[in-house]
């Protein structure tokens, strides 16, 4: 999940924690695997980490196959 720029860390924790909670309950992991989602459950931080390294990765991508920015 995401949150506009400047959200205050209090709320961006307790939706996540809510957001957990959510993923965690039988009905929702089945849901998800139906429908081809496979949910980690992470902390703020370690989105933060993934999309950060995967920027860096994508961009290393494009460049190797000549993609250029628009």
């Amino acid at each position: 999940m995401f949150f506009p720029a400047g959200t205050p860390a209090d709320i961006v924790r307790r939706v996540n924690g809510e957001l957990l909670k959510a993923l965690a309950t039988p009905e929702v992991k089945r849901y998800m695997t139906d429908n081809d989602y496979f949910p980690t459950g992470t902390t703020p931080e370690e989105l933060q980490t993934f999309v950060r390294e995967d920027i860096v990765l994508q961009a290393n991508f494009s460049k190797m196959v000549g993609i250029q920015p628009q």
